[in-house]
């Protein structure tokens, strides 16, 4: 290490650069202000050098009072220098990282000088966004990751699931999983995990969508036999979550209406002009004996075939479909073209056709995909 006249001189050149800053540090005028961010921005920090080391240590204990003392622009510029220096002052650096979100950013999200006990308490006391911080660190421990998914923060957990550097142990990725039952946006990043496992892999086939099926089947080299399996097991479970679902109001109007046999194109035409778009899909829905989300999209697809299919299949007359399909468009006037067309396909297709339809979405192995999966009704003439 050096010594000498050259060490003497660089003391006194620190101590000197001490004394001005802890000087621009009590001046808080506008000018004192800028001209003690740039002077931080100036200090030697950058050498590694036997020289500079020394140097380098002087000017860490300069930087820890000043962070006490100073506002939030000096110390955001102090984090900013120190976020990717691994021999910074640990005290400083947490210091730092529990400062406001502005200040710690830096801090959090590139320091290696934290340890995960320092980020768990972080997150276990801080905001949201310290959270966030901390998990798109380059690497992200397991006991880290654990954390930061108790903490049950959608955007927080969606953030770290699309961080490839995040440590995830089996237990917390099971977790994760359940989540994603009722989290469609953890679903996509969880199936592209390699830290997924077979075993959840093959749990998530239940409810994610066909693209991440297949994403699933490609990755873990999913046989025909167990897909197979796998999507009978789902359907299972949807007509099983859709039985044990609370009625709704508008669903017991219209089983009670069944119930009273009022359930006709008459009834549908009567309801759909009082305005209740609900009640006039929870009728459909009871008449096609197919899924309430599945024939609401039918019911509000700009083009209107699906729609067809629907009304044909509850023996609707051509003129009761048309003031039917008129009265479910955005603005309750379709334009000429799109009435025109659909007319025509109304009294071109065929009654075996819409049987053939109807029987083919009753009976789908997965309601949630029907809408990617069927409407091909070109060749329907």
């Amino acid at each position: 290490m050096a010594s000498g006249p050259e060490h003497v001189e660089i003391n006194q050149a620190m101590l000197k650069t001490g004394a001005m800053l802890q000087r621009l540090a009590r001046d808080k005028s506008e000018t004192g202000r800028s001209a003690l961010v740039e002077a931080v921005i100036n200090l030697p920090l950058s050498s590694n050098d036997d020289l500079k080391v020394r140097e380098k240590d002087l000017v860490f204990e300069i930087l820890s009072d000043l962070v006490h003392e100073t506002e939030m622009s000096v110390r955001a510029t102090i984090s900013a220098r120190l976020c990717e220096m691994t021999d910074a002052p640990p005290d400083l650096i947490r210091f730092l990282a529990n400062d406001e979100i502005e200040i710690a950013h830096p801090i959090l999200s590139k320091s290696r000088v934290l340890e995960d006990k320092d980020l768990i308490a972080i997150i276990e006391s801080r905001t949201i966004e310290h959270q966030l911080s901390i998990a798109i660190r380059q690497k992200v421990g397991a006991t880290v990751s654990a954390a930061l998914v108790k903490e049950k923060n959608t955007n927080v957990i969606e953030c770290l699931l699309e961080n490839s550097g995040a440590e995830i142990t089996p237990v917390t990725m099971q977790r994760l999983v359940n989540l994603s039952e009722h989290e469609s946006r953890f679903r996509g990043p969880i199936v592209h995990r390699h830290d997924l496992g077979e075993a959840l892999a093959q749990r998530m086939f239940a409810w994610v969508s066909g693209a991440l099926r297949d994403v699933l089947v490609q990755d873990w080299s999913f046989s025909a036999e167990l897909v197979d399996t796998l999507l009978k097991k789902a359907s299972l479970q949807d007509s099983a979550m859709l039985r044990n679902r609370p009625q709704s109001p508008t669903v017991k109007m219209a089983k009670e209406l069944a119930k009273r046999g009022l359930l006709s194109p008459q009834t549908l035409l009567r309801v759909l002009r009082s305005g209740d778009v609900s009640l006039f899909v929870a009728i459909l829905q009871l008449m096609t004996e197919l899924p309430e989300s599945f024939v609401r999209r039918l019911v509000h697809d700009k083009i209107g075939m699906g729609l067809a299919v629907l009304c044909k299949s509850c023996s609707m007359s051509r003129e009761v479909f048309g003031a039917v399909f008129a009265l479910t468009r955005a603005d309750g006037d379709p334009l000429k073209v799109s009435y025109r067309n659909v007319l025509e396909y109304y009294e071109n297709i065929s009654d075996e056709k819409v049987a053939e339809l109807i029987d083919f979405w009753r009976n789908h192995s997965n309601l949630s995909e029907l809408w990617e999966l069927h409407l091909d009704l070109d060749d329907s003439n």
